[in-house]
């Protein structure tokens, strides 16, 4: 029903759109015979206003009120969330929402530590789904081996975990630029280059000591 309320305005929108610059037009190119083909055309209801117009006039504004009191409760009316038919499920009919399925795959796909956001769109297709992820990966990853990971990761998501078919699969990748004058940081590797070195153990064997020389006494005369 969204479609097609979708479809139905744009339609009503362009339709209003080609009358008006219809319109404007004439008015541009033609001004004398756009006047007074409105002087006619006026002249011609104020001669004719008889019980018939005005009941066919009234006939059509009742009939675009009742098509936008029809739209508006359509819009307003809040309709069920999409879902898709479970079938590992025994002893009835169990259907699984479509925005579980998409936190699920979030979570998992960013779990990844080579993902920084993952957005995707679910569509139920009767027993099973159809995904569509953008996935937005870090500057230092490499997207065919990425992607490929990230598909493991949500099929094992969706048909292990969560026991619902998945259809089709697709990713819009997304990567990172690094920006000019930045470094990656060396702390790691100043941590293992110091596990690495070997400081000796102290030397704990006493050392001889002598005895401090005594001072020299002055002879007695």
């Amino acid at each position: 029903m969204d479609t097609f309320n979708r479809i139905f305005i744009i339609g009503l929108l362009l339709v209003w759109a080609f009358i008006w610059a219809a319109i404007a037009a004439i008015a541009f190119l033609f001004p004398l015979e756009a006047i007074t083909a409105v002087r006619n055309f006026l002249a011609v209801m104020e001669g004719n206003a008889t019980l018939y117009i005005r009941v066919m006039v009234g006939l059509l504004g009742v009939i675009f009120v009742i098509i936008s009191l029809l739209l508006l409760v359509v819009e307003l009316t809040p309709s069920e969330p999409k879902a898709v038919q479970l079938d590992q499920v025994s002893g009835g009919v169990a259907w699984l929402t479509t925005d579980a399925v998409v936190q699920r795959v979030k979570y998992d796909a960013e779990q990844l530590p080579f993902v920084l956001a993952a957005k995707p769109r679910v569509t139920p297709r009767g027993r099973s789904v159809d995904i569509l992820v953008e996935l937005t990966l870090g500057a230092d990853s490499e997207p065919t081996a990425s992607t490929q990971e990230a598909y493991r990761i949500i099929r094992e998501a969706v048909e292990t975990k969560m026991g619902v078919k998945l259809g089709r699969l697709q990713a819009r990748v997304h990567q990172e630029v690094p920006r000019k004058g930045t470094s990656r940081p060396t702390t790691e590797i100043s941590s293992v280059k110091q596990a690495n070195i070997a400081v000796p153990p102290a030397d704990t064997t006493p050392q001889p000591t002598t005895p401090p020389n005594p001072a020299p006494t002055e002879e007695r005369k």
